[in-house]
């Protein structure tokens, strides 16, 4: 069903969603578009600057974020398990000691993992962060090295150059 015009411009007038709040929605929807776009470059920049810097410190590091992101899984998961087993042998009268005990203990041995990877990862953190610093120090001696004398005669790209 088509509509003519004229009715077309009643709904609009009188219809507040489409006059005021889609174009409201729309001007939203464009502005959060631009910040993603804007992040996401940033975070490939960063990306790209710490694994330029050192390959191996990078992996490492990734690694082991991925792991402390999962060990509060794997916690839930096994705290899970220990209940349903306590529950299974209270219920059924079952011999539950084994899978128990087994539950308990590999929960033990995920949390001291995990404060190894931690320890670590704080350690290789801070290595990776001062390769990080040289790196970029590195990159501006070598873009500053290329320039002109006369660059270094303007008080204001000096001021630049020393505030940076």
């Amino acid at each position: 069903m088509r509509l003519s015009e004229e009715e077309q411009s009643t709904i609009l007038l009188t219809d507040p969603y489409r006059s005021y709040i889609m174009p409201c929605i729309l001007k939203n929807i464009k502005l959060i578009i631009k910040k993603l776009n804007s992040f996401i470059k940033s975070l490939t920049f960063s990306f790209r600057i710490s694994y330029d810097s050192n390959k191996h410190y990078f992996l490492k590091r990734i690694i082991m974020q991925m792991f402390e992101g999962l060990v509060p899984i794997i916690n839930v998961f096994l705290a899970k398990e220990i209940i349903n087993n306590i529950v299974n042998a209270v219920n059924t009268n079952a011999d539950v000691y084994y899978t128990l005990s087994s539950n308990i203990i590999l929960l033990f041995i995920v949390n001291i993992l995990n404060g190894i990877v931690s320890t670590y990862s704080e350690v290789y953190a801070n290595i990776h962060k001062d390769i990080i610093t040289n790196y970029i120090n590195v990159q501006i001696n070598s873009k500053v090295s290329s320039l002109d004398m006369s660059f270094f005669d303007s008080p204001y790209l000096y001021n630049e150059l020393i505030r940076r």
